[in-house]
């Protein structure tokens, strides 16, 4: 009794795909107008992090300058195992949400407001991580994290008050 093999391709027909397909366009988010991007996600059944809203509409409410930079605040707090809440009221306080930071590339007002950064991005990437896993800061409370952040006595207050405005609706 025969078997029948199945046709594997050969090497060459491998290789050619392999650089056709490495010279075709492939779209990505940046491609996608964010309203078209949020309704394909839907239509495909991928959820959208309300809390990416939620800071955005926060952020949108009380003016911050434009962008808000809400993904890269949404990463580093992931990363940093610290709420984003954290960070945006943070930069709301320090800074009215970056409308003051002078020129430094620094709303959280690291070190006084003295620290100069790169880019927001690095700011936000510096300051979560420091919150996170600083060595002033890592093993605190968010309460504790605040009071070094910040010694003043209504500050901490202030930035818990500030994150609850920001938890979901029950």
């Amino acid at each position: 009794k025969r078997h029948s093999q199945r046709m594997r391709p050969g090497p060459k027909l491998v290789a050619a795909a392999v650089l056709l397909a490495t010279g075709i366009p492939k779209p990505t988010a940046a491609d996608v107008p964010p309203a078209t991007l949020h309704r394909d996600m839907a239509i495909v059944g991928i959820a959208r992090d309300p809390t990416e809203d939620r800071l955005v509409a926060f952020m949108r409410e009380r003016d911050f300058p434009q962008p808000y930079y809400a993904q890269e605040i949404l990463q580093g707090a992931a990363q940093n195992q610290i709420p984003a809440a954290l960070l945006i009221c943070i930069e709301f306080l320090e800074s009215s949400g970056g409308k003051y930071d002078h020129g430094t590339a620094n709303p959280f007002g690291w070190d006084n407001g003295k620290a100069t950064f790169p880019s927001r991005r690095a700011a936000i990437a510096y300051v979560s991580n420091q919150l996170g896993s600083g060595r002033y800061y890592t093993g605190k409370s968010i309460a504790a994290k605040l009071r070094v952040y910040n010694p003043r006595p209504d500050y901490a207050p202030r930035i818990m008050s500030c994150m609850r405005e920001l938890k979901p609706n029950p």
